[in-house]
């Protein structure tokens, strides 16, 4: 009886320990990923303000 208890107070122990192991490196992640922005994030911003210009453009050709 002893030993099962024993066993189950290491497994959990060992859980608990993996889990928090996994939120460290989750947490480390999200924070190391909002650096720089890389070169198809700059691409993209390109894109949505050429976009942007576009739709200007149409409301004013529309408006006149």
């Amino acid at each position: 009886m002893m030993k099962k208890m024993l066993a189950h107070s290491a497994m959990s122990w060992l859980l608990t320990l993996v889990l928090m192991l996994c939120l460290a490196l989750a947490g480390a992640t999200v924070l190391t990923g909002c650096g720089e922005p890389g070169p198809a994030e700059e691409a993209g911003q390109e894109v949505d303000d050429l976009m942007e210009d576009v739709k200007d453009e149409v409301e004013d050709v529309i408006e006149d």
